[in-house]
């Protein structure tokens, strides 16, 4: 799906430097907050910006699990459910296939 970075509702353009590509997901977990709560500091930070964040920065791969290394990263793991038990599967499903990453 082609997701909104800031919503339209928050006065987002549908320009391509705010759109990104998204899994259904990711994209319905989302919806249109831009922030939500650091898990491990309780801070409230704005979610990853695909348009202008580097993912490595972020985030850590080991083996299915996506990590965060910073606020930015943890916070939007929680949000977007990253880890939630069908995505490991699917994960470790195409890991098997060696088609992931």
């Amino acid at each position: 799906e082609i997701d909104h970075i800031v919503a339209t509702k928050h006065d987002g353009q549908t320009v391509f430097e705010n759109l990104a590509l998204t899994c259904l997901h990711c994209n319905r977990h989302k919806g249109s907050d831009l922030t939500t709560f650091d898990p491990e500091s309780g801070e409230l930070v704005r979610l990853f910006n695909p348009r202008n964040q580097s993912w490595a920065d972020h985030f850590l791969l080991y083996r299915s699990y996506i990590l965060g290394k910073t606020a930015a990263g943890r916070a939007t793991v929680k949000l977007l459910q990253m880890n939630s038990r069908k995505r490991l599967l699917e994960r470790e499903i195409l890991i098997a296939k060696e088609a992931y990453p």
